[in-house]
Parts: C-alpha cells; sequence; structure tokens
C-alpha cells in the first residue's frame, strides 16, 4: 500500500526551515517522489563512512537540519496521537567499475555504515530520535548502488544517505477493519 499524499497533507510539513532556498539547511519539496528533500549536500570519500569525511560547516548544517527534523517529527507526534512515523535514515553509494555487479554486499555495507554515522552523530550531538518514543521507529537502511533517489547524471553525488519520514499505516488499516465491524 503507497499512500497518497494530497497538498494539504503535504503542507503540515511547513517549518520555517523546511522550505525556502534562503536556508542552507533547508528541506525542498520534491514533487515528483512526493517528499521533503535535505538540501545540504554531502558526499563521503570513496568507500568511506566515516562522518568525517563531511566538511565541519556541512556536519554543523547537518545537526540544525536534524535538529530541525527531530522537533517536525515531534511536533507532527503531538497534533497526530494515532499515527505512527518510520524514519528512514539511508546510506547510498556510487557505481564505478561494475562495482554494482562484481561487488554488490559491499555497496549495501558501506552504504549502511554511512547511515549508521549520520544517526551516531546526531545522538552524540544530543539530537536521539529514539527518545520520540513508540510513535517513531528509525529504520538505519543501506540501499547500496540501488537506491530509488539516485543520481542518474553525477554517480560522485550517490556518496550519501537519505531522509525520509512516512506515517505507518498498519496501525490505521487496522482501526479502520474494526471499524467496520
Amino acid at each position: 500500500y503507497e499512500p497518497e499524499y494530497s497538498e494539504s497533507e503535504l503542507e503540515k510539513w511547513k517549518h520555517p526551515y523546511i522550505e525556502g532556498s534562503h536556508n542552507c539547511y533547508s528541506y525542498m519539496l520534491d514533487k515528483v517522489n512526493k517528499r521533503y528533500k535535505l538540501q545540504v549536500m554531502t558526499t563521503f570519500k570513496p568507500n568511506s563512512s566515516d562522518i568525517n569525511d563531511i566538511p565541519k560547516l556541512k556536519q554543523k548544517k547537518l545537526l540544525a537540519a536534524g535538529k530541525v527534523l527531530y522537533d517536525k517529527i515531534e511536533e507532527v507526534i503531538k497534533e497526530n496521537p494515532s499515527v505512527d512515523y518510520l524514519l528512514v535514515i539511508e546510506g547510498n553509494n556510487q557505481r564505478s567499475n561494475k562495482n554494482w555487479i562484481y561487488y554488490p554486499d559491499s555497496g549495501y555495507i558501506g552504504s549502511y555504515k554511512r547511515a549508521l554515522s549520520l544517526f551516531n552523530y546526531w545522538r552524540i550531538n544530543g539530537l536521539d530520535f529514539r527518545d520520540l518514543g513508540s510513535q517513531c521507529e528509525i529504520i538505519i537502511a543501506g540501499s547500496g548502488y540501488f537506491g530509488y533517489s539516485r543520481d542518474q547524471s553525477n554517480e560522485r553525488n550517490n556518496r550519501k544517505f537519505s531522509i525520509q519520514v512516512t506515517s505507518k499505516v498498519g496501525k490505521l488499516l487496522s482501526k479502520s477493519k474494526n471499524n467496520e465491524k
């Protein structure tokens, strides 16, 4: 089940730091994929998951963007107590020299480590998304060389991570089935 989001549902995610190119760590609406996209362009060194590969200024922007994300998820949870959410921190890897064919597992492992490095960076700096409680499940994932949000025009841009927040429909579906009885 893939929910369709209306413009009004996407509007709920508007925030002073979400949307607007004047903020260097803003989130912009990706209308094709119907989600907000973090605008801090970060790339790791090839085959690395060390957050220190990212320049200090960009690390600070990532921390600020993480704070905005944390505050927004906390706000949405308070406004919608019957809805649970998934926070997906997804790592990605660059394709080169047919590595996706010959070494697909290394892409999954490396991209998972990139996602974990961001999660740990936020946690070490006081943003522990686990503190949001049971309404926000955190998924640390690595899509290797095959992520949905890949930059097809420049493979170097795929040494990164993606962040997604989505509602979990299981509780809502079971609630609607109970209402039908």
